[in-house]
């Protein structure tokens, strides 16, 4: 049949061959137009493959939330949607009430093994960043040019150079000093928090949250060093971090004056303010509420 290649459909030579040419002229035709019509083919194709209405993309159903977070009886009323922050793909539940946030993060940090997620509370507008940066690998740390650094950015600090001073002779308090947790209920507010779970170790995670260097702030670098030394010491992790402070939930905690005083200069040059965030705070005070399971890190000195 005219017009069909081998194969059975018109080659792109003879579809340029107009109906009403007569079999014997088809040969001469195809050799004078041959390669006119090639081309002409091929823009032709491009064109409309170009204009061609494009289909309307439906959008991939979101993965499910690991099985052992549907199945926990508290994780599972929460509503986990997947979240990519500074390139680490992970979880989070915008919906975690202020009453519940400590409960969750209990849950979601008992089913680390099975899931291999991180997690950590943070304000709704934490997890409004863009997600197409990534952090850099975390560098070594080094404790004694974190002390030296920090001492010399603190050294303007009235009020920490009060405390430095007197650190080495203090005793902690007799009367306690019960720090306030930040997931207690505050009456007449209904503030929803977000739990985020991410494929991370847990003093790699707040240096997505935490301030970088502002103020009197650590670089976010510093704040995981020293976080992964209180980790392996202590057994601290960051329940909670935003931009002026940070929770801490700890396993063990000093048993002797000698390493209150030690953990107390560390501390203080990593969180150099207190909830009052101004005026001093007394060494010994600073020693008593470390002796607590929960430590809470002030940034920021008025």
């Amino acid at each position: 049949m005219r017009g069909q290649s081998s194969a059975g459909a018109p080659s792109a030579t003879q579809s340029c061959i107009p109906s009403d040419v007569h079999e014997p002229m088809i040969p001469l035709y195809a050799s004078a137009i041959g390669t006119v019509c090639a081309v002409a083919a091929l823009a032709c194709g491009s064109a409309a493959r170009t204009s061609a209405p494009k289909s309307a993309s439906t959008a991939a159903p979101a993965p499910p939330a690991p099985l052992a977070l549907q199945q926990d009886p508290l994780l599972r009323k929460l509503h986990f949607a997947p979240l990519s922050i500074d390139g680490v793909q992970g979880w989070l539940a915008r919906d975690v009430v202020q009453t519940d946030t400590l409960a969750a993060w209990k849950a979601a940090r008992g089913l680390r093994q099975t899931t291999n997620l991180q997690p950590i509370v943070v304000p709704v507008e934490s997890t409004e960043v863009s997600a197409g940066h990534s952090l850099p690998a975390l560098p070594p740390f080094d404790e004694e040019a974190f002390r030296a650094t920090r001492r010399k950015l603190l050294a303007p600090v009235p009020s920490s150079a009060k405390l430095l001073g007197e650190l080495p002779t203090a005793a902690p308090w007799d009367e306690p000093y019960e720090e306030k947790r930040e997931f207690d209920p505050v009456a007449g507010v209904k503030q929803h928090l977000v739990l985020v779970l991410l494929p991370e170790r847990p003093w790699e995670i707040v240096r997505h949250f935490a301030p970088d260097g502002v103020e009197l702030a650590p670089r976010n670098a510093e704040l995981s060093g020293m976080l992964r030394v209180w980790n392996d010491r202590w057994g601290a992790e960051a329940i909670f971090v935003d931009g002026y402070f940070m929770e801490l939930q700890v396993e063990r905690t000093p048993t002797t004056t000698e390493e209150l005083r030690a953990l107390a200069l560390d501390f203080h040059l990593t969180c150099p303010s207190n909830r009052e965030a101004y005026g001093v705070e007394p060494a010994g005070r600073l020693m008593v509420r470390l002796r607590a399971p929960h430590w809470v890190c002030w940034w920021f000195v008025e």
